[in-house]
C-alpha cells in the first residue's frame, strides 16, 4: 500500500476535516490536522523536480542553486507541518488532562460525601440506640439530633 493512502485511511476521520481559505470562498479539505499534508508535500516536490513547466535542469558539475532553494523551502514547509501537529498534539493533552482533572474532583466530592453520609449514619444509630429516661427524651440528646438534622439538610 502507498504511504498517502495508507496514511488517510489510518487518520482518524472524526480529527480528518480542516477548511482552508481560497481566494474566492471556503473549501473543505480532508487534509489531517493531525498528519503531515502529505499530498500538498508531494505536490510541491513533484513541480520542483520535474523537468519541464519552467524548471532549468541542473548540469552536472555546476552549482545547484534551485535545487538549495528547494531543499530551504522543503524545509520551511515540513517545519510548519511539524509545529502544526505538536500543537495538535498539545491540544489534545490539554484536553485529557482537564478530562482527568473532572474526574479526580469528582470522585474526591464523591468520597466526602459518603463519609459524611456514613458519620451522619453512625451518629443517628448511636442516638436512637440509646433508651429514653421515664419516656422522655433528654436535652443533651435533642440537641444532638438538632445538630444531625442541620447536617444532613446542609
Amino acid at each position: 500500500m502507498k504511504y498517502g493512502a495508507a496514511l488517510r485511511q489510518n487518520s482518524i476521520p472524526a480529527w480528518a476535516h480542516r477548511e482552508i481559505l481560497s481566494s474566492n470562498s471556503i473549501s473543505t479539505s480532508l487534509t489531517s490536522q493531525t498528519n503531515v499534508d502529505y499530498d500538498d508535500v508531494k505536490h510541491y516536490i513533484k513541480e520542483n523536480t520535474t523537468a519541464g513547466n519552467g524548471n532549468s535542469i541542473s548540469i552536472p558539475g555546476a552549482g545547484d542553486v534551485r535545487g538549495k532553494e528547494l531543499e530551504d523551502n522543503l524545509y520551511g514547509i515540513l517545519q510548519q507541518q511539524h509545529q502544526r501537529i505538536t500543537l495538535f498534539v498539545r491540544s489534545k493533552t490539554g484536553e485529557i488532562e482537564r478530562r482527568l482533572g473532572e474526574c479526580s474532583s469528582s470522585t474526591q466530592s464523591r468520597s466526602r460525601q459518603l463519609t459524611t453520609t456514613d458519620h451522619l449514619r453512625k451518629q443517628t444509630t448511636l442516638l436512637s440506640s440509646k433508651p429514653a429516661v421515664n419516656g422522655r427524651i433528654p436535652a443533651k440528646r435533642l440537641e444532638k439530633y438538632g445538630r444531625l438534622e442541620a447536617d444532613i439538610l446542609k
